[in-house]
């Protein structure tokens, strides 16, 4: 390795070592997709029907949290600060373990979970969840707690009774999901803000390599430099990226791969060389490829699903973001492959979710129709029962005034034959 050489990659490393640092000081905060997140934690709440927080690590609220349960809200407001002691020590048990813990709260045995939220082996925030029940509350152990704690024992009953239950697995298995999906917008959020750095000192140093040139020499020699670490800088990127990375030729040929296309897809490298990029998409994904083909034509970079198929024969759910480049004069097109196999199985959860809720929906309404309908029935028989007694009650007025005209008359023949002398 020459003198030249050396420096560069010791600059480019100390570049890296600043960017890492630098980002090591950002919070949860400065890196979440707040309205992803909460379009995320929105869905989640309405598929499960439990309370979700994310908080960082000084347990500030990074969103706005889902409505609590009314037996917490209730409970929190009689004695908010062991409510509060509850959640930070299962924050803590979380934060320690690196992994989602269930804890068991002190008011009548309600549930909730603790995940955290690891970033590049960094546990940057957790997620609260839960308020839901693994069994059927005691109703007399739940007045009683009322009554200790100064709250309405019915209110409180009832609210225990309205709590959703849930197997201590199944609620696990949530965590986990939620964990992992809050992991993912966080390590997007990471990468981005890496990239954003780095491309912002890359602007700076061409900044001041431009203002900095005494000679045409010197900025032919420092602006080769910049080259060679912006070579290092992609390589590295390019084989440390947590996505797989595509490099082809206009016409699909397969020129570059890293070591996560490996992992992602079953292939070596000297296999995927020969494979074109069409071939390793479904045929039912090969439409909407080639219009993201068409469109990359136009707009130079795309973004769109599709699904990719494995040596075993089995297929993946992925994102891709392509872009294209320009490299010795020749136009190549790289590709970023991100596995979304966790997001399409929590989507496909949310769809079930609701279409069970869509289902109950039309119960319901088919119900309060029937209801309806039989109401409105019962209301035109008592209204045709109405009738038929206001004719009775005329029928039998009548017949009281003939009643009267009749005794009138009688008492008149009477008076009439009293009169009369005997003859």
């Amino acid at each position: 390795m020459d003198e030249e050489e050396g420096e560069s990659k010791h600059s480019f490393h100390q570049l890296a070592e600043r960017i890492r640092k630098e980002t090591d000081e950002l919070i949860l905060s400065d890196l979440i997709d707040k309205d992803l997140l909460k379009g995320l934690q929105d869905s989640f709440v309405e598929a499960t029907g439990m309370v979700v927080g994310i908080f960082d690590n000084e347990f500030h609220s990074i969103i706005p949290n889902s409505p609590w349960s009314r037996f917490c809200t209730l409970v929190d407001g009689a004695v908010h600060e062991k409510c509060l002691k509850a959640d930070r020590e299962a924050v803590d048990e979380a934060l320690k373990s690196s992994d989602p813990v269930i804890q068991k709260c002190f008011a009548c045995d309600t549930v909730f979970f603790a995940a955290p939220i690891v970033i590049q082996d960094k546990v940057m925030g957790c997620i609260l969840g839960g308020q839901v029940r693994t069994k059927s509350p005691d109703v007399d152990e739940v007045k009683s707690f009322a009554k200790d704690i100064g709250v309405d024992e019915e209110e409180l009953a009832k609210a225990a009774l309205e709590m959703r239950f849930y197997p201590e697995e199944q609620l696990m298995a949530w965590a986990d999901l939620l964990q992992s999906i809050s992991g993912l917008v966080a390590d997007i959020g990471h990468e981005r803000a890496i990239s954003s750095r780095i491309e912002n000192r890359a602007q700076e140093r061409a900044t001041e390599l431009e203002q900095s040139a005494e000679s045409l020499e010197e900025e032919v020699k420092e602006r080769t430099g910049e080259l060679r670490m912006f070579e290092l800088r992609y390589k590295n990127l390019f084989e440390q990226s947590n996505d797989a990375v595509f490099i082809h030729t206009l016409d699909g040929k397969i020129v570059d791969v890293n070591s996560r296309v490996e992992e992602l897809l079953g292939y070596t490298k000297e296999e995927l060389l020969e494979i074109p990029v069409p071939k390793l998409h479904t045929e039912n994904t090969i439409p909407d490829s080639e219009e993201a083909f068409e469109r990359i034509m136009t707009e130079r970079s795309v973004r769109f699903d599709s699904a990719m198929i494995r040596k075993d024969g089995s297929v993946v759910p992925v994102e891709i973001s392509s872009r294209i480049f320009e490299t010795d004069g020749d136009e190549l097109i790289q590709g970023i492959v991100r596995d979304i196999s966790e997001r399409t199985r929590f989507v496909s959860l949310l769809k079930k979710a609701r279409d069970v809720l869509e289902q109950k929906v039309h119960e319901r309404t088919a119900a309060l129709t029937a209801s309806k309908r039989e109401l409105e029935k019962k209301l035109r028989d008592f209204e045709h029962f109405e009738d038929v007694l206001f004719e009775r009650e005329m029928k039998i007025s009548k017949l009281e005034d003939e009643v009267s005209r009749l005794k009138k008359m009688m008492a008149k023949k009477s008076g009439a034959a009293e009169e009369e002398p005997p003859s």
